[in-house]
């Protein structure tokens, strides 16, 4: 439903899609994902036979046009009188309804399916009828049509038990509320239908299969894992059926290897956040399988990408297309999994050391597993199995709820956000949309705009509670101690002794206004700030801006308690931080020019994969497979920076979509839904000329985008440029962080500062002993890593201290091979030493042997047997590693000694960052930072 949500919440406008605003009714085949989030199904992928990752949903849609009784009757005539279903078999389910949330029993269902199923076959449910995506936003009771595969029985009793011999065929949900809470829904505006029939399901049925795994769809992909794996032919067998899990693997590879060829070829990627994560974890879970199950040799999981193409490229002709990128990510993701398989197995090992049969693993160790390590819970029980362990299946499923809920939480973090009732009642008062055009007219300080107050709205920190808003009261600030409680609204008397009814707030307010000229945050570009100036001439801050159903532009405005009573029909003056937008503005164009550039310089196949434009840099992710060059990033700012030197005009026009689409070279994100007429920002050419010949080669030398975002006037107003990081951020994408203006300029002037330093270094390496030397090159490396300075001067610089740290490395080990030997022959004169003058504890500083245990353990192991009887604790930096390597013998000290060895390391470890452990006569310890070593020894030496 996530592409007619819009509609749903009546977020729709003429203006931002006439497609989408004139629908009533549709109907569709979408590919559907279900395997992370709310509606997640990859578990019982492979373990059934009417599970996927992805399916086909065909369904059909009304907004606000019919609602139940044509959609629960066609549902019945196209099953029973097109398709000949057994109308014996069909069982119906419908909603029992929520008293506490208000929500009746959905009586009306009920009834309409009584007019052609008996009451013995038409069932209420619970949350199983209650449809919804997530924690919030359109819902609403379903009612589920239920198919026996069996018949000639009562199967009432098998409906929603996760028998595979009667499953749900179709879904058809009543998009009636709208879920602001855990604990309270609202009515939507209009009633809508949204509803979903299982491709694979159906088949099954009209095939007369009782697997979807049966049905012609999946058995070219069977026969081709056959043939890369050597395995045994598919028999169709579950559970305890299936000894070796060979039918299960067919399943779970089919399945997951259509899911990643058709996820990845739209433009999602494995990584590690998000919808790439989902990705990952399915891409493991199939390449496990097959290669642990199933014996195929390592690598062979894009082989099956062919068969996929062969059998759905007819219909889905997107695959038919260039399928190499997608071959290169599943291949890379394959790889890097066996590495990662290696260390989880290795995790699970170390969890399990020391259990006995039928002890209980953890869920903890369980979630950390399948969280950090992306290993397959299937996996863990599995293992598990192995060694007569149980898995703690509650505590896991508790972990990954609580975890799943909280980042949901987080991401969802907002300012005043308007629910869709809201909104609505907004449009039926009569408040109209704002208006931002002169947004766009922002260049100088002179960019005030007067408007007037049209609703005002309170942000309560209460999770879940809707803003409340603050519509026709006039509103008055006022702060309140920690813990007291705050009135909704007082009355209060003005000068004249007049009563008036107050709203009081003790956080921010949300401000609409007839017309603005901030930037709502949207596509990629952060929100302006600035102020709001009331008549008396109270200025406010403005802190965040929001835009709501592509309509209202929200001002969260902080409020003083010495501010005067605001009110709707107030005049106010809106200002915009110029000084903080132009930046904004530089990053935004160059953006634009960055992009063409990626094209002309990297090659064609570079696609915006995201974008954040900020005050500081912009951000640009893009598909690419590889790391760029040096020479590719100096080529990126040589282009860029030649289009800003060109003193370009920055063009932007609304245009007709269609229109707009057939212009060459022109640029748009994928997924991205545009208004009709759409924005064209073209940095060079007027939007005009583009007009008259939109299919003209010419238009591929210059950056065009549809774009709502704020730009300068001029190309030349970005002043300088500079890439100044390049790193992966996902399987076949890469994110490029530049600057531009007075950023780009000191990057710039960083490069001759540092680079004297690098080369001050390089000079003097032969001079300095190894430790100094260490130091020395730890320090310049921090300096050249942490500065904001062009990428490219950045990885020369790191090239030449790469040729330091090899001078480096290759001097410390000529110096350790002659300290392992320096360090037998020390410990017999500081036998001697110690037997002369006695200390309390003796800290010897060992150079040249680094974080070697071994070596330092015989020198102390010989020390003993010498008959040293005086506590002793060898310390050695390891200028490699960075880290403090101590042992400790008392082993030789008098019984009632109070000096322990573990006590010695405690001290260490108090004044440094580390680990270790032992026992009161021997223990060691290694601690992380080797900047730390002065401290170190002084907390020895004072022990």
């Amino acid at each position: 439903m996530n592409q007619f949500k819009a509609i749903f919440l009546n977020e729709i406008t003429p203006e931002s899609d006439a497609f989408l605003y004139s629908l009533k009714r549709a109907c569709n085949s979408q590919k559907c994902i279900r395997a992370g989030g709310k509606h997640n199904d990859l578990e019982d992928v492979g373990n059934d036979v009417y599970h996927h990752t992805m399916f086909e949903m065909m369904g059909n849609w009304s907004f606000g046009d019919f609602f139940k009784k044509e959609a629960i009757g066609w549902a019945w005539e196209l099953l029973t009188d097109v398709f000949k279903l057994d109308k014996e078999r069909l069982y119906a389910t419908y909603y029992e309804g929520h008293p506490a949330l208000g929500i009746p029993m959905d009586t009306e269902a009920r009834d309409l399916w009584l007019e052609f199923l008996p009451a013995e076959r038409v069932l209420p449910y619970g949350k199983d009828n209650f449809w919804e995506m997530g924690d919030t936003g359109p819902c609403g009771p379903c009612t589920e049509i239920h198919y026996d595969h069996v018949g000639g029985r009562d199967a009432a009793s098998l409906v929603n038990m996760d028998d595979p011999t009667v499953i749900e065929i179709w879904n058809l949900v009543f998009m009636q509320y709208n879920r602001v809470s855990n604990d309270k829904v609202l009515e939507l505006p209009a009633k809508h239908v949204d509803t979903g029939a299982g491709l694979e399901r159906l088949a099954a049925v009209l095939q007369g299969k009782t697997s979807n795994y049966d049905i012609d769809l999946f058995q070219r992909m069977f026969a081709r894992i056959q043939e890369v794996s050597g395995a045994r032919a598919y028999s169709g067998k579950l559970g305890e059926e299936d000894e070796d899990k060979v039918d299960t693997a067919y399943r779970v590879v089919a399945d997951h290897i259509r899911t990643l060829v058709f996820a990845i070829n739209d433009g999602c990627v494995p990584s590690s956040t998000g919808r790439g994560y989902v990705l990952r974890r399915i891409l493991r879970r199939g390449v496990r399988y097959l290669s642990d199950v199933l014996k195929a040799p390592a690598g062979s999981f894009q082989l099956l990408i062919s068969a996929v193409i062969e059998e759905m490229g007819e219909f889905f002709t997107e695959l038919k297309g260039d399928m190499s990128p997608v071959m290169k990510i599943i291949s890379e993701e394959e790889a890097s999994f066996a590495k990662t398989l290696k260390g989880g197995v290795r995790r699970f090992e170390k969890s399990v050391k020391g259990m006995k049969a039928g002890d209980k693993i953890s869920g903890a160790v369980v979630f950390k597993l399948y969280d950090t390590f992306g290993f397959p819970v299937d996996l863990t029980r599995r293992m598990a199995e192995e060694r007569k362990l149980v898995v703690d299946e509650a505590e896991f499923e508790q972990m990954k709820e609580e975890i799943w809920t909280t980042r949901t939480k987080l991401a969802g973090q907002a300012v005043v956000k308007l629910n869709t009732n809201e909104v609505d009642t907004l449009r039926k008062e009569g408040v109209p949309a704002t208006d931002d055009k002169a947004k766009y007219e922002v260049v100088d300080d002179s960019n005030a705009v007067c408007s007037k107050v049209v609703a005002l709205y309170a942000a309560y920190e209460a999770e879940g509670e809707s803003p409340q808003k603050l519509c026709p009261p006039p509103v008055r600030v006022q702060k309140f101690p920690p813990g007291e409680e705050v009135p909704r609204e007082v009355v209060a008397e003005d000068d004249e002794k007049n009563q008036h009814k107050f709203v009081l707030c003790t956080g921010e307010v949300g401000l609409l206004t007839e017309a603005t000229n901030f930037y709502g945050e949207a596509g990629g570009q952060v929100w302006d700030t600035g102020s709001v100036t009331l008549e008396d001439g109270t200025e406010l801050d403005v802190v965040n801006v929001q835009v709501e159903a592509y309509t209202y532009v929200v001002h969260m405005v902080a409020v003083p308690a010495t501010c005067p009573p605001i009110a709707v029909g107030d005049a106010v003056t809106m200002s915009v931080d110029v000084r903080r937008r132009m930046p904004i503005m530089a990053n935004h164009t160059s953006t634009h020019m960055l992009n063409h550039a990626l094209r002309s310089v990297v090659g064609a196949h570079c696609e915006q994969k995201g974008s954040k434009v900020k005050r500081e840099e912009l951000r640009f992710d893009v598909s690419h497979g590889e790391a760029l060059t040096v020479a590719q990033v100096e080529a990126l700012d040589a282009h860029v920076q030649q289009q800003i030197q060109a003193q370009l005009t920055v063009y932007c026009q609304e245009a007709d979509l269609d229109t707009a689409k057939t212009i060459t070279g022109v640029r748009q994100m994928f997924g991205e839904r545009y208004p009709d007429p759409v924005r064209v920002v073209s940095i060079g050419v007027p939007v005009e000329e583009l007009l008259k010949a939109p299919t003209s080669d010419e238009w591929s030398k210059f950056a065009i985008e549809f774009c709502g975002g704020t730009h300068l006037q001029t190309s030349a107003e970005a002043s300088t440029f500079c890439v100044v990081d390049e790193a992966a951020c996902g399987a076949g994408m890469r994110r490029i962080i530049a600057v531009t203006g007075s950023r780009a300029k000191q990057a710039l002037a960083a490069v001759q500062p540092l680079t004297q330093l690098v080369q001050k270094l390089d000079g003097s390496k032969e001079s300095l002993r190894v430790a100094p030397l260490y130091a020395q090159l730890q320090e310049v490396e921090a300096q050249v890593n942490a500065a904001v300075m062009p990428y490219a001067a950045k990885m020369r610089l790191r090239e030449q201290l790469e040729g330091v740290r090899a001078f480096a490395l290759a001097q410390w080990k000529a110096f350790s091979k002659q300290a392992e030997k320096d360090i037998m022959a020390r410990m017999d004169g500081l036998h001697e030493e110690l037997k002369e003058a006695a200390p309390r504890v003796h800290v010897e500083l060992v150079e040249g042997v680094g974080c070697n245990a071994k070596i330092l353990n015989k020198g102390l192991q010989k020390l003993d047997k010498l008959g040293n009887t005086v506590p002793v604790v060898l310390v050695a930096p390891d200028f490699v590693k960075s880290k403090i390597q101590l042992l400790v013998s008392v082993s030789g000290a008098k019984k009632d000694s109070p000096i322990t060895a573990n006590g010695i390391t405690g001290a260490a470890l108090a004044v440094s960052e580390g680990r270790g452990g032992g026992k009161p006569n021997t223990a060691q310890c290694v601690l992380n930072n080797i900047a730390d070593l002065e401290r170190v020894l002084e907390a020895l030496r004072a022990f």
